[in-house]
């Protein structure tokens, strides 16, 4: 792969297939995601996190590693900040192809007297853009991907979207939402008296910059001395038109009384056949379902039911045919029990469908179809569940400068 000397010496470049999307990490300082290339143009900055006025690329690092895991690059950069009571960052970033999550860990030590806010993952996103949809919460809980609007003025939210997708005026799409802890997001860093306040404002020219603000102080705070952790993710698609799926007959599993998968009617199953595993479908205890209704994949019993199946079907003879998945469709949910918590905490479940997607890719291997059936939430990370077109990212450290 030749070297990009557009990006700072010493970054890490990551692209994916066909490089239709490129990836630029900075490896000198503690600093989350930096900027993403998406059909050559690009569509973020990362400004990182604040705790006050001092942000995270100030930091003294003391910890930086990249290492590669099957088809998915890991970054962890970690360090303090040299100033007053010396708060620190621990940055996770994980990138997969049209896809990366992010894990922060900040931890605020004793006497730390915070001004202003914290501000977690921020981003400059350079357009133009010619629309923005919001995935939230209807009156019932139910997640629902909002109509397609004109990006013309700012937007404001006290408490966190779930996520925002925006549509690029060359074609693609930009989705960036919430980890599982969408409680950690409402709560901040657990401060008296601060609120949240996430907001889109427009930049210079055709930029637009998303504050995640976790927690905004109108007096000096002195929060509760502890770790505090943050994740997200983000998903794009390129501007070429979703792919047609073919037509193909369905064969709707069928399930033993056991709770395994009954393999006896897939023997002699052609490729113009896909198995469908409907996860609405399955007979699931009260104890695995959402408040909102339906199997909470955060729940570690359903991810480890529909792993049993996908490990049912890699020992079989038969590779032939394909998959469709159905009720792979995030939820919001309460029951801290879901989070292994004893006590009711908001959350949903989209990171652990992006797990399942990435690992029930890794099982099958690259030629096997793998369907996502979501057509009720088309969200990028959704449409690109299993990674369909899995090759390994191509990474490579820019040269440092002479």
């Amino acid at each position: 792969m030749a070297v990009d000397h557009s990006v700072p010496p010493g970054s890490l470049v990551m692209t994916g297939p066909a490089k239709r999307w490129e990836f630029v990490y900075a490896l000198e300082q503690v600093t989350g995601p930096g900027p993403l290339r998406l059909d050559g143009q690009v569509v973020w900055q990362s400004t990182g996190c604040e705790v006050g006025t001092l942000a995270d690329h100030l930091a003294l690092v003391h910890t930086l590693r990249c290492n590669r895991r099957g088809d998915q690059v890991h970054v962890e950069a970690a360090g303090e900040l040299p100033f007053g009571s010396q708060p620190g960052f621990h940055h996770l970033t994980v990138v997969g192809d049209r896809q990366l999550r992010v894990t922060t860990d900040l931890r605020l030590p004793r006497r730390t007297v915070l001004q202003h806010g914290v501000a977690i993952g921020s981003l400059v996103l350079q357009g133009p853009w010619s629309g923005l949809q919001v995935v939230d919460t209807d009156a019932r809980g139910l997640v629902r991907l909002g109509p397609v609007e004109p990006l013309t003025a700012a937007r404001e939210w006290a408490t966190p979207p779930l996520a925002l997708v925006l549509h690029h005026a060359g074609g693609g799409q930009l989705e960036i939402g919430l980890g599982n802890d969408w409680w950690r997001w409402r709560q901040g860093v657990m401060a008296p008296g601060s609120t949240g306040h996430y907001r889109l404002e427009p930049g210079d020219g055709e930029t637009w910059r998303y504050v995640r603000q976790v927690n905004r102080f109108l007096v000096d705070t002195e929060p509760e001395p502890r770790s505090y952790r943050f994740s997200w993710y983000a998903a794009w698609r390129d501007a070429r038109p979703l792919p047609v799926p073919p037509a193909l007959s369905l064969l709707p599993a069928t399930w033993q009384a056991n709770g395994r998968l009954d393999l006896r009617p897939l023997a002699d199953l052609g490729p113009d056949t896909a198995l469908v595993i409907d996860a609405d479908a399955m007979a699931w205890p009260a104890t695995f379902l959402r408040s909102t209704g339906g199997p909470c994949h955060a729940c570690h019993g359903v991810g480890r039911r529909l792993r049993q199946a996908i490990r049912q079907l890699k020992g079989l003879p038969n590779q032939r045919f394909a998959l469709c998945f159905r009720g792979l469709l995030p939820g919001t949910c309460t029951v801290g029990a879901h989070l292994e918590r004893p006590r009711e905490l908001p959350h949903w479940d989209l990171g652990a469908m992006l797990d399942f997607g990435q690992w029930t890719r890794h099982q099958l291997g690259g030629e096997r179809r793998l369907i996502n059936d979501c057509q009720a939430l088309p969200l990028p990370s959704l449409t690109n569940l299993f990674q369909d077109e899995l090759t390994e990212v191509s990474a490579q450290a820019a040269p440092a400068a002479n």
